[in-house]
């Protein structure tokens, strides 16, 4: 038995009319006849009789009917609204583990908007490598993950985000590194600060460098993007930096983008988190937060 039959029923005793009960349920008079038919057949019971003063009058089975049918929708109406407003209201914990150097630098400020924008909600960041960020959410010591180049392991999902861009930069005040478009080769007898902690950047970089036939030999080198930029900045030089690191000392005039001739493949990001994982609402929120374009 359909709830839609029971509310089909409630309205057709509440109107009196077979037409009238057709349009309020968006079906023809004839299928409104026939559920009520099939209905009485399946209770054994006579519901209403057709033809009365009122069009439609209900026996004294059906008025006991009746009052159940409407106990039930409102019971069922109830259950509804229960489940929008837990739809809506964004509230609850996260456990996140990041990748330690380049995803700390991708999330920070995502991580920050994310709480402005749902103020109910806590987020919990730990880093980690590649490999213990896996282990932490296969071990349900994390909700979810965010790591470089997401690989496919036995019981997680991964859910792609936009990848990362790796920016060629130089201080804003060293008019000398402000040309039109560099290549890879004009960064040889330049004072090269690196930002390469990250196995999978580092790797992407050294590829990129050798099909140049170039090898990567930074001069300096660092495990924190502050560390590399303030190095670029007291002593001159260039670095390579996630965009996303760079943006804001770009826009406030600090650091000057060089354009590479042939840019750099952008690094793929992804989030992982266990299958078998009931996905709360805030853990949807945050991850369609994630996901959300950067300019």
């Amino acid at each position: 038995m359909h709830i839609e039959t029971l509310k089909l029923f409630v309205d057709l005793s509440t109107s009196g009319s077979f037409s009238q009960a057709g349009k309020d349920n968006n079906i023809s008079q004839s299928a409104v006849s026939q559920q009520i038919m099939c209905l009485e057949k399946r209770l054994g019971l006579t519901l209403l009789v057709r033809g009365g003063r009122s069009g439609v009058e209900l026996t004294g089975e059906g008025k006991i009917f009746r009052s159940g049918c409407e106990a039930i929708l409102e019971r069922y109406n109830d259950v509804l609204e229960a489940l929008v407003k837990f739809q809506n209201n964004i509230e609850g914990n996260i456990r996140l583990v990041a990748e330690s150097s380049l995803g700390a630098v991708c999330l920070r400020k995502q991580v920050e908007t994310f709480l402005l924008h749902y103020p109910d909600t806590n987020i919990d960041v730990e880093y980690a490598d590649c490999e213990g960020v896996y282990l932490r959410v296969i071990a349900g010591e994390a909700d979810l993950g965010v790591v470089p180049h997401p690989i496919r392991r036995p019981g997680l999902q991964i859910d792609l985000l936009q990848a990362e861009n790796l920016m060629l930069l130089a201080c804003a005040c060293n008019q000398m590194k402000q040309r039109e478009e560099w290549t890879l080769s004009d960064m040889e007898g330049e004072r090269f600060v690196a930002f390469a902690s990250n196995a999978e950047m580092r790797a992407e970089i050294q590829r990129q460098f050798a099909m140049q036939g170039l090898d990567f030999l930074p001069d300096l080198e660092f495990d924190q993007v502050d560390a590399a930029k303030q190095a670029v900045l007291e002593g001159g030089g260039i670095t390579l930096l996630p965009a996303v690191a760079a943006a804001e000392d770009v826009s406030a005039g600090v650091l000057v983008h060089i354009p590479l001739k042939c840019p750099f493949t952008p690094l793929p990001m992804g989030v992982v988190s266990r299958r078998d994982r009931l996905r709360s609402p805030v853990f949807r929120a945050f991850l369609e937060w994630l996901q959300l374009p950067r300019n």
